[in-house]
């Protein structure tokens, strides 16, 4: 049996489990506030840096910002396993009528294969650390003073 076609049925063996599941495998999490949005949005960002999230993209006109965090203590027994990571993505939304500012935040759990046909990534469930997290920052920044 050729080998794209192992890997095909694989992959679709994999989607189905996943889709069948029914559980979500990210975490997400709104807050809201009467603060401006841009000073919810500098709290975010600076917490993320605190809680040693780098940031990997950033769009200041949609207040956008998403941060990773390198989980080296995750090691699965996998040959193409290459890292782990944690990442937050948050975006705050300016309130309409209500004056209300919304902190939108999704934590994700991922794991980064390198194999001969390249890097590709792999969602978990949402870890304990990236929940955590999340929370810290709901926390700080969703009532921000």
């Amino acid at each position: 049996m050729p080998r794209s076609i192992v890997r095909l049925t694989a992959f679709c063996t994999l989607l189905a489990g996943c889709a069948s599941s029914g559980k979500m495998l990210y975490v997400s999490q709104t807050s809201a506030s009467l603060n401006p949005p841009d000073a919810i949005f500098a709290c975010t960002r600076a917490n993320l840096d605190t809680l040693g999230y780098r940031p990997v993209s950033l769009n200041l006109i949609e207040r956008r910002v998403t941060g990773r965090k390198v989980r080296p203590d995750v090691q699965p027994p996998e040959p193409t396993f290459y890292q782990a990571y944690d990442e937050i993505e948050s975006q705050v939304v300016a309130g309409g009528a209500s004056g209300e500012t919304a902190l939108n935040l999704e934590g994700h759990t991922l794991y980064e294969y390198r194999t001969s046909a390249g890097p590709w990534v792999s969602e978990r469930h949402a870890s304990d650390s990236v929940q955590t997290d999340l929370a810290q920052l709901t926390q700080k920044c969703g009532g921000v003073k």
